[in-house]
C-alpha cells in the first residue's frame, strides 16, 4: 500500500510526539542546554570523575596521577564521542546500572595504564552517591 508524502500536518505533529516542550517546540530556544543536560554529557562528566577525584587530595583511593596519567586520562575525555556513549548504553542495557557500566568502559580504556587502572573500578560509590556528586559537577 502506499503511503502519502509527509503533510504539514505531520510536521506539527512530531512536535507533539516529543517528550517535553523542550525538544518540541522549545527546542530553537533550549538546544544550547543539550551539550550540558543530555544523555551524552551526563556520562561524559561521570568518566571525567577518575581525574576529578584525583585532584582531592582527601581521597585517599584515587591518587594523584603523574604529569603522562593526567595526560592519558584528558585524552580518553578529549576523544569522547557519540560512539563511546553507545558503547556505555549497551554495556548499561545488559547491566541495569549505569554506574557499572561506565565502570566497565573506564576499566577498559584503563587496562593499558598500570598506574590508572587501579581506579578503574569505583564500586566503593552507590549509584545514588555518584549521581549526586556528578550532578553537582
Amino acid at each position: 500500500m502506499p503511503t502519502a508524502p509527509p503533510s504539514s500536518r505531520d510536521s506539527e505533529m512530531s512536535n507533539f510526539s516529543k517528550l517535553s516542550p523542550f525538544d518540541g517546540r522549545y527546542w530553537g530556544k533550549a538546544n544550547d542546554f543539550a551539550s550540558s543536560m543530555s544523555e551524552f554529557s551526563f556520562i561524559n562528566f561521570r568518566i571525567k570523575l577518575p581525574l576529578y577525584l584525583s585532584k582531592v587530595p582527601q581521597v585517599t583511593e584515587v591518587p594523584c596521577f603523574s604529569k603522562d596519567g593526567d595526560v592519558y586520562l584528558q585524552f580518553i575525555f578529549d576523544v569522547f564521542s557519540i560512539d563511546d556513549t553507545l558503547e556505555v548504553n549497551k554495556v548499561e542495557r545488559v547491566a541495569y546500572d549505569d554506574v557499572k557500566a561506565v565502570e566497565y568502559f573506564l576499566k577498559q580504556k584503563f587496562e593499558s595504564q598500570p598506574e590508572i587502572v587501579k581506579v578503574g573500578k569505583l564500586s566503593l560509590c552507590s549509584t545514588k552517591y555518584l549521581a549526586t556528586l556528578d550532578n553537582s559537577l
